[in-house]
C-alpha cells in the first residue's frame, strides 16, 4: 500500500493529504489464518492536487480565534472512523463499502450543497451513489460491469433491501444467475 502511495505522488499530479483509519465491525481474515493479524483497522488514502494541498476543501468548522494574530483554530476531527463494513453481502460484490463509511467520508470532504457534485469512477453496486442520495448530493458515476450498474440503479430506485440475494433480484429473470454465476 505504501509503495503504491508513494508512486502515486512521485508520478502523477496527487499527493497524500490525509491518512484515515478505518474500524470496520467485522474483520478479516479473522480466525481462518494462522500466519496473519486479524485486520481490524483498514488505512483510506485522502488524495488531492499537489498545488491545492494547503487549500483543499474541508468541512471543518472553526471554533475559535487568536485575538492576537486572528488566526482560526479548527474543531478536532481525529483520523479515525468507524463504520459498518458494508450495506449486507451483494451478490455481485462481496468486497463494497457500506454507505455510512461513505456518508462520513462525504461529510468531511464534499460541500453540501444542491450543486455539488460527486464523481464516482468505479460504481459498483451504488454505495457511494446511495450516500449521496441520502445526504442530498449530485453523483455521477462509473462502472465497466453492466451487472452492476443495473443493480446500483435498482437500488437507489426500490432500495437495498431488495437486493441481499439473488432471487430477489432477479426476479422473472432467473436465467441470468447461470450467466453470471458459472
Amino acid at each position: 500500500m505504501f509503495k503504491c502511495i508513494s508512486d502515486i505522488c512521485d508520478n502523477t499530479p496527487f499527493i497524500i493529504s490525509d491518512l484515515i483509519s478505518w474500524k470496520k465491525n467485522l474483520s478479516s481474515p479473522n480466525a481462518v489464518s494462522p500466519n496473519k493479524l486479524t485486520r481490524i483497522v483498514e488505512y483510506i488514502a485522502v488524495f488531492c492536487r499537489k498545488e491545492e494541498y494547503d487549500t483543499f476543501y474541508m468541512n471543518k468548522k472553526v471554533v475559535s480565534k487568536s485575538k492576537n494574530r486572528g488566526q482560526n483554530y479548527y474543531e478536532n476531527i481525529p483520523n479515525y472512523i468507524e463504520a459498518e463494513n458494508n450495506d449486507g453481502v451483494c451478490f455481485l460484490n462481496r468486497a463494497t463499502y457500506s454507505t455510512e463509511l461513505c456518508e462520513k467520508l462525504l461529510s468531511l470532504y464534499a460541500k453540501i450543497s444542491d450543486s455539488t457534485f460527486v464523481y464516482d469512477p468505479f460504481m459498483g453496486t451504488g454505495t457511494t451513489a446511495n450516500a449521496c442520495k441520502n445526504l442530498k448530493l449530485n453523483c455521477i458515476g462509473s462502472e465497466i460491469s453492466k451487472e452492476q450498474c443495473d443493480f446500483a440503479e435498482k437500488r437507489l430506485t426500490i432500495g437495498v433491501e431488495v437486493y441481499k440475494d439473488r432471487e430477489s433480484y432477479f426476479g422473472e429473470n432467473e436465467h441470468k444467475k447461470e450467466e453470471l454465476f458459472v
